[in-house]
């Protein structure tokens, strides 16, 4: 069944990476599937065939893999653009 909801989802959004307030049930499913394939020991096991189901659809199970990490002074340097742009630091 999560698998059919995660294809709509896919479908409807263009990815995977399913948030809370499009879907929180949704969302936990994603987060708490993603914990347990971190941690085989955890007491729910997922099968190579639930894996393989969630790949085949394009499951993403590093979400924030792509994305990079600003320095304290990138931030600072974006902060005094914007308010230079906008007036104020808000």
């Amino acid at each position: 069944q999560r698998v059919a909801d995660l294809k709509a989802y896919k479908e409807k959004h263009g990815h995977l990476n399913v948030r809370s307030n499009d879907d929180i049930s949704l969302a936990d499913f994603c987060k708490n599937i993603r914990h347990t394939r971190k941690n085989p020991g955890s007491s729910t096991t997922l099968t190579g065939v639930r894996i393989a189901c969630l790949d085949a659809v394009g499951f993403d199970w590093n979400p924030r893999r792509g994305r990079t990490t600003k320095t304290f002074e990138e931030r600072v340097e974006d902060l005094r653009s914007y308010k230079e742009k906008h007036g104020h630091p808000k």
